[in-house]
C-alpha cells in the first residue's frame, strides 16, 4: 500500500493503475511510474478525435505594463479546468512562454518543461486526468500600455 500512495503522489494516476503498474514492475516505483508514462500517452493518442471546446485562458501582464502573455488549454469538459494538477500546468507552461517567448505552439511543445517536453507532459496530464487537452493558442502582445482583465 506505501508503494501505492509513493507512486500514486508521483504521477497522479489511480489506484487500480498505480497496483497494476507496480504489479507489471515488480514494485519498482521508477519502472512502475514509466509504465503508466506510457499508457497515458497511448491513452491520450485514442482520445485525438474527441473535441476540446472546454479549458482556461490565462493572462498575465508584466510589472512595466508593456507586454501581456495569454494561453489558452483546452480539455473536453469544463470540470477538468478545477484540476489542481491542469492548473499548476497552465502556470507552469505561461511561465515558460514568459521565459523563452516561443514563436508559435510547435516551438513551444519542444522546450522543456520540468522532466520532458511540453508535449510529452501535456500527454501525460491527459492520461492522468483521462481527457483529451491542448494547448489551443497564445500570445505575446506588446505595447507602450497593454492590461488584463
Amino acid at each position: 500500500m506505501e508503494n501505492i500512495k509513493k507512486l500514486r503522489e508521483k504521477t497522479g494516476a489511480g489506484i487500480v493503475d498505480c497496483k497494476e503498474a507496480l504489479k507489471e514492475a515488480n514494485n519498482d516505483i521508477e519502472k512502475a511510474s514509466e509504465i503508466l508514462r506510457k499508457k497515458g500517452i497511448a491513452k491520450a493518442s485514442k482520445r485525438n478525435d474527441n473535441e476540446a471546446s472546454e479549458g482556461m485562458i490565462k493572462v498575465e501582464v508584466s510589472g512595466d505594463n508593456k507586454i501581456a502573455y495569454i494561453l489558452q488549454v483546452n480539455s473536453e469538459t469544463d470540470f477538468v479546468a478545477k484540476n489542481d494538477k491542469f492548473q499548476k500546468f497552465t502556470e507552469d507552461i505561461l511561465g515558460i512562454i514568459k521565459d523563452k517567448k516561443p514563436k508559435n505552439i510547435e516551438e513551444l511543445n519542444e522546450l522543456q518543461l520540468r522532466v520532458d517536453t511540453v508535449k510529452k507532459e501535456l500527454d501525460n496530464l491527459s492520461g492522468v486526468i483521462g481527457e483529451k487537452l491542448e494547448i489551443s493558442k497564445f500570445n505575446i502582445l506588446e505595447g507602450v500600455s497593454v492590461s488584463g482583465y
